[in-house]
């Protein structure tokens, strides 16, 4: 899985990443080690909306659907 974060470290600097982790705890976990406050964590997804929009939006004539 990939995630996009934005923490803040020790400094009180604003960073933002993006990581692939096994899951949302793991990166978690991962962060905090490392000394920073998650401020927000998000998951990527990948899916594209445009394709999404166009596959669903295909229509299936009557013939084609009898064949």
């Amino acid at each position: 899985m990939e995630f996009t974060y934005k923490v803040r470290d020790s400094r009180g600097k604003v960073l933002r990443g993006l990581q692939e982790a096994k899951d949302r705890d793991s990166l978690i976990r991962n962060l905090l080690r490392q000394g920073y406050y998650i401020i927000s964590l998000q998951e990527v997804n990948r899916t594209s909306p445009v394709i999404n929009r166009e596959l669903f939006s295909l229509k299936v004539s009557k013939k084609e659907v009898l064949m």
